[in-house]
């Protein structure tokens, strides 16, 4: 995981945004689950059609 950030957007709820470095050298961005922090190897995955991360 490379960057962690709470997006609270004017309407609806909040959700956390990541940035994480694939082990094949890609970074990609997506949703990430609560409570993830910046080193924290995690597992992809798609949920409602969207990239999302969770702990590994």
């Amino acid at each position: 995981m490379a960057a962690v950030s709470v997006v609270h957007p004017p309407s609806g709820a909040s959700y956390v945004l990541v940035l994480v470095d694939l082990d094949d050298g890609v970074r990609a961005m997506g949703r990430g689950g609560p409570g993830l922090a910046v080193g924290t190897r995690v597992r992809a995955a798609t949920e409602d059609g969207l990239l999302t991360f969770g702990e590994a």
